[in-house]
């Protein structure tokens, strides 16, 4: 096993440095209280609602004029992980010194459907990180980010499904983007053939699409076809960019190495980035067992390094022919990643946080133990993603392209109170992708000692990267923080350690009306608590003035109806205007194909209990 001095030595052989900063900068010690973690997390309501925000304290800046949107993920029937739930969209819009909410659940048809045939055969169960039905495929709950478009659009996304467009005023689910047959089965066509033709087939995609205001494209990736059990490759492996005009059919690129084999996504694509002249896939640390599926499940961890396709933008043509990417291989598991968009000199600049011995496709669950005690875990936290062990990282990485063989180099920052499971980000957002970042803030989640578990503790002691020892791990637990990174000096220059008893999500960036810089604003979050009072659910909105963070929040929000699970990422949108699209996929033509296979009395309740949900007018 590595220890500190060890890991140092490494990394300063691959070009990587430390910046160990004082915790002076943080409010408070950053240690947790014997509160502990708010099981609030792991229950959310599906009270959909609309109004006025209630001020706990503090006052709402007048010069934050806006929407906010926020994703959420509410726990499962089964209560297994967190992140394959329910999902729901909220709106908060911001004006004069007012705020109001708008929150509605993600009734994605599989959602519909799920509901419907709770009961019967036809049922989805968990298989993993995954619902899926024998009869009818997976369960797309379009429950993790949104990105938005121009023309008043946003489209929610989803790692194990297509993305759906929502209308902005009414937050119902408008269309997917894609009809079902423009995207291909990410699961093996021989493990496909135990559910017949499903309905919903798996969809491998990102969570993190990305939307170019110069071009007017979507991109977005599909894979798969190919998985791993007991160590053996079962299928045929495809990896296709997916361009989209907004409009018309996607796009679609196949992806091969520079000798033209077809690449293979081991893991997930979680995040891709873009910059002008370039598309970056990520093989991210965000993978599942495919034991789970045949209803055996198997823990194994998750890759060390993170590979990096890179592909020449101006190969990617709309002409349907492979494209060749060039490899680099990153050190350490990058999960949340910003590109700069200006490459002009020949070099990709990205940012990012590292998720090191941490697995957020496991979730907590009956029969695990502690890993510090060897105790029973609380049954109130059965889906929560488990604990890493061992302190992440955040950073700056630069991909020289000048050159026949890419390189990276890497700075990377850490620091003993800010570090633990650095999470969720959030940047200035644009009509315009950002030339280069100037800061990005964070949401660390901590180190929550009821969240770490022997099962992950067996898998990930002998971690290569180990920053802490284990027999140094902080026990007595580090409290969540919200800190800002620069990205000139590459130091986090900002930083809030969140008082016991609270957990905090989704960070979003709000500029002043009138903001000068990336730093020109304030930042929201969510905050989950068990602290229930009167008329209350214990779940708040804080507002942090983002050039003063170590103050604390600025404002607290409220409203009877918000009952938060774990809320996931986020988007800002300056005006809501009319939708500026007519785009929208033929449900009933969409799943014509796979219906036709099925029982009539199927047909008839897709035909009579979910088609017509999605018959509404278009708001314009």
């Amino acid at each position: 096993m590595n220890n500190r001095r060890d890991f140092l030595r490494t990394s300063a052989w691959a070009g990587v440095s430390f910046y160990l900063l004082p915790a002076s900068i943080a409010r408070g010690q950053g240690v947790l209280s014997r509160k502990g973690f708010p099981k609030s997390v792991c229950f959310g309501g599906r009270t959909e609602f609309e109004g006025p925000l209630e001020v706990l304290s503090g006052s709402i800046p007048r010069d934050i004029q806006g929407h906010a949107f926020i994703v959420e993920s509410l726990d499962t029937p089964q209560r297994t992980n967190l992140i394959s739930g329910a999902g729901s969209l909220l709106r908060i819009d911001f004006e004069n010194g007012r705020a109001r909410a708008k929150r509605k659940m993600i009734r994605t048809p599989s959602v519909i459907a799920q509901e419907l045939f709770e009961s019967t055969e036809h049922r989805f169960e968990s298989k993993g990180v995954a619902y899926m039905s024998k009869t009818l495929g997976i369960l797309n709950n379009c429950n993790t980010a949104a990105v938005a478009m121009e023309n008043s659009r946003l489209i929610l996304s989803y790692d194990a499904g297509e993305p759906y467009e929502v209308d902005l005023k009414s937050l119902s689910i408008i269309t997917p983007v894609g009809a079902r047959s423009e995207w291909s089965q990410g699961l093996p066509k021989t493990l496909a053939a135990f559910q017949g033709n499903p309905v919903f087939p798996m969809i491998r995609a990102t969570a993190h699409p990305f939307y170019d205001n110069e071009t007017k494209t979507f991109i977005s990736v599909n894979f798969g076809g190919q998985i791993n059990i007991a160590g053996l490759p079962i299928g045929k492996a495809f990896t296709d960019i997916v361009l989209w005009d907004g409009e018309g059919l996607l796009q679609k690129h196949p992806l091969t190495d520079e000798k033209g084999k077809t690449v293979v996504i081991k893991q997930a694509v979680h995040t891709l980035c873009v910059s002008r002249h370039y598309v970056l896939i990520f093989d991210t640390p965000f993978s599942f067992e495919a034991e789970s599926i045949l209803g055996f499940p198997k823990v194994r961890s998750q890759e060390v390094d993170t590979p990096v396709w890179i592909v020449a933008r101006s190969a990617l043509d709309g002409s349907g022919a492979a494209v060749r990417a060039k490899k680099v291989v990153l050190e350490k598991e990058w999960e949340h990643i910003f590109a700069d968009f200006d490459d002009s000199d020949g070099i990709i600049t990205l940012y990012g946080a590292t998720s090191p011995a941490t697995d957020f496709s496991e979730c907590l669950q009956d029969g695990d133990r502690l890993a510090h005690s060897n105790q029973p875990i609380n049954p109130d936290h059965f889906g929560m993603i488990p604990a890493p062990l061992d302190r992440g990282d955040c950073g700056r990485i630069r991909i020289d392209m000048t050159q026949s063989k890419p390189s990276a180099e890497i700075q990377l920052t850490s620091h003993p109170l800010y570090s633990w499971q650095t999470a969720l980000a959030a940047v200035r957002r644009q009509k315009a992708p950002l030339e280069r970042h100037e800061a990005i803030f964070w949401i660390s989640f901590g180190f929550t000692p009821e969240l770490a578990v022997k099962r992950m503790y067996t898998v990930y002691d002998r971690y290569k990267y180990r920053q802490v020892p284990v027999d140094q791990i902080p026990w007595e637990g580090v409290a969540p923080a919200l800190f800002r990174y620069d990205c000139a000096s590459m130091t986090i220059d900002k930083a809030y350690s969140f008082p016991a008893g609270v957990f905090p999500s989704s960070p979003i960036f709000m500029p002043r009306t009138d903001a000068q810089s990336q730093t020109d604003g304030y930042i929201l979050c969510t905050i989950a608590s068990d602290e229930k009072a009167s008329g209350k659910t214990g779940d708040e909105l804080w507002i942090f003035d983002g050039r003063n963070l170590e103050a604390g929040p600025i404002c607290k929000l409220h409203h009877s109806d918000l009952d938060m699970a774990l809320t996931l990422h986020t988007e800002w949108i300056d005006t809501i205007e009319e939708r500026g699209s007519n785009y929208r996929i033929d449900m009933r033509e969409a799943y014509s194909e796979a219906l036709v296979t099925k029982s009539g009395a199927m047909q008839a309740v897709f035909e009579s209990q979910i088609f017509p949900q999605f018959d509404y007018p278009l708001s314009n």
